[in-house]
């Protein structure tokens, strides 16, 4: 499912949710956004605590929801450690393949 990406809206989405009107997008967050809400395929966000992870998974849930209207769709958010342990990333050593798995890792130590 693709649907057209607003970045008006996500701001505003993101400073709602925060509850700050001054909020700004961190590195790479606005990009897995609308990698999701584009239906550009799978995204795996490996960051630090804090980051804003859920803040992604959010914004682009309700992006998508808004434009879908009532028809169902299926996101899944996915830890780190659910991931290992699924064999998600077994198979991969230190880096996924870029042709089936978009991952974001601006700023990781």
């Amino acid at each position: 499912m693709a649907a057209s990406y607003q970045p008006e809206r996500a701001q505003e989405l993101l400073r709602l949710g925060t509850q700050n009107p001054e909020a700004v997008f961190r590195d790479s967050q606005e990009e897995a956004i609308r990698h999701v809400v584009e239906g550009l395929g799978r995204l795996l966000v490996i960051q630090k605590t804090g980051w804003g992870k859920s803040s992604v998974y959010f914004i682009a849930t309700k992006l998508l929801r808004d434009s879908v209207g009532d028809r169902p769709f299926s996101f899944r958010p996915c830890s780190l450690s659910c991931a290992i342990r699924s064999g998600l990333l077994s198979a991969w050593g230190s880096e996924p393949p870029r042709s089936t798995l978009r991952t974001v890792t601006t700023g990781c130590p």
